[in-house]
């Protein structure tokens, strides 16, 4: 098994350069609200705001100890109960008809809490509603990080010159699977779920399609980057229908990654080709999410 070992420098930035003690506090009275249905006691709201404050915690580590208390699950909430105090928690909303019964669906398919709720924790909605608090909504790395990434392999089976693909032929085996409820195609490799149905034939500008993906079924979709997007392109032929995904336009899509202001990359999916449009060109869209 092949692996590429990348070294890349994060920076840390800490909860507290952005929230002052009162709007974290703010935050955590919040989930005793919503998710425990009473308010705060004075023990727990200091714990936890001091979990933030220090950078210990995170609001999807915050989240977490909530929904997982011994006090959340003694309610024994039915899975509709369940879903709404997500969406009032984390959305600071009431659900939308189609998010619920997206993931209602989700629950009928046998599909767990923690399951659903991480379509929560790393939702758009919930990352904004942390900035509003001045909420990191995940935990900063380290300063230096190492991490092998597998990489796959491209299906390219026949070398056209030397030390191509064809020629090495190493990585990792595609491992997909489908989910015919939701219409998606989840590359266990990358970790992304892609969207798999009729509308990848519809076509938009950029900036529609960026509003289209991030609105699409409500939970962390977006476009993704050219490199996601060539990532899931079988090179083994110019065919790529009877694979893993199901709905196939052959045409260009756009990805979230620019040139400059008025020009973005744009994967072809018949060559698996890139190229760059205007932002005003008409392209079709295939959104993703983390699992």
């Amino acid at each position: 098994m092949k692996f590429v070992k990348l070294i890349f420098i994060i920076s840390i930035i800490t909860t507290s350069i952005f929230a002052d003690r009162g709007q974290v506090e703010a935050f955590v009275e919040r989930f005793y609200v919503t998710v425990l249905d009473r308010d705060s006691d004075e023990a727990g709201i200091n714990y936890w705001t001091n979990s933030l404050l220090n950078g210990q915690e995170a609001g999807a580590d915050i989240a977490k100890g909530f929904i997982f208390s011994d006090e959340f699950i003694s309610r024994a909430t039915t899975n509709d109960a369940f879903l709404y105090i997500l969406y009032r928690a984390f959305f600071n909303r009431e659900p939308d008809s189609g998010g619920f019964n997206y993931w209602t669906n989700y629950f009928n398919s046998g599909k767990s809490r923690s399951f659903i709720l991480d379509g929560f924790l790393y939702s758009e909605e919930f990352t904004n509603l942390c900035k509003e608090y001045g909420i990191e909504p995940t935990k900063a790395k380290s300063i230096v990080s190492s991490k092998n990434y597998r990489l796959k392999k491209t299906g390219q089976t026949i070398s056209y010159m030397d030390k191509d693909d064809g020629d090495y032929q190493i990585g990792l085996d595609n491992n997909y699977s489908r989910d015919n409820i939701a219409e998606t195609v989840t590359d266990h490799v990358t970790g992304l779920v892609w969207q798999d149905n009729e509308d990848i034939k519809l076509t938009f500008t950029l900036e529609k399609a960026d509003a289209y993906c991030k609105s699409y079924k409500g939970i962390g979709w977006r476009l993704p980057t050219i490199k996601e997007l060539i990532y899931i392109g079988e090179y083994t032929s110019q065919n790529q229908e009877g694979g893993f995904i199901h709905n196939y336009s052959y045409t260009t899509f756009w990805s979230s990654s620019s040139v400059n202001d008025n020009i973005t990359w744009i994967s072809h999916s018949y060559n698996n080709l890139i190229y760059y449009y205007e932002n005003d060109f008409s392209a079709n869209v295939r959104c993703v999410r983390s699992k």
